[in-house]
């Protein structure tokens, strides 16, 4: 080993630690489980990204880009329904009360 080098409790890391570690950084690191964050996410929040040794920061923003497109695209369709099923009602409360109109006349 031509460096040593010492983690902050003062153990020396061997080459072989050394292997260890890089190996268990080319796998790669579920943030969550890092930072101790729920594994499942709350309604309508992305799920949690794998970040591995490839994976570049900027590779990072734009996976939760696509995320956070993805769900404002869904929450905007349910928008869109959720208004035609107003303006049916609209269209059905405008209907009956023509149509009470109507019965009062006849009557």
């Amino acid at each position: 080993m031509s460096e040593e080098y010492v983690t902050k409790s003062g153990k020396v890391l061997t080459d072989k630690d050394l292997e260890a570690l890089a190996d268990e950084a080319e796998k790669g690191y579920e943030v969550s489980a890092l930072l101790g964050v729920v594994e499942t996410p709350l309604p309508g929040m992305p799920e949690p990204m794998k970040v591995t040794a490839y994976t570049s920061a900027i590779d990072q923003v734009h996976m939760a880009l696509d995320q956070t497109q993805e769900r404002l695209t869904e929450l905007r369709k349910q928008r869109e329904d959720i208004n035609a099923e107003i303006k049916v009602l609209v269209a059905e409360e405008d209907l009956l009360e023509r149509m009470s109109k109507i019965r009062k006349k006849q009557e």
